[in-house]
């Protein structure tokens, strides 16, 4: 077995250096607002004014079109209704005599 030797490892003369520290800037915080309280709305206008404004309009317009679809729907009920008054007494007719 080879005898192993240990090798120093030779000290530097020249003098160790200060770690350069960083400051940093200390953040400055805003002061904490307390709570603040409402302010008093005053009204412009009463609240139950009766003006128009554009939204009574549209709403005015969805209204006449919903009427309309309801007479629409209820002129085509009347009218099938009427078509299975005209076709019910000849099936009827026609079924009996048939059948003897």
């Amino acid at each position: 077995m080879p005898k192993t030797t240990k090798k120093t490892v030779a000290q530097s003369t020249a003098k160790a250096k200060k770690p350069v520290t960083h400051k940093k800037a200390a953040a400055k915080h805003a002061k904490a607002e307390g709570p603040r309280s409402f302010r008093l709305y005053t009204e412009t206008k009463p609240f139950l004014t009766p003006l128009p404004t554009v939204q009574s309009l549209y709403w005015l317009i969805i209204g006449v079109l919903v009427l309309l679809l309801a007479g629409w729907a209820m002129y085509l009920t009347v009218q099938i209704q009427s078509i299975y008054d005209t076709i019910t007494p000849d099936y009827v007719k026609t079924s009996v005599t048939t059948k003897q």
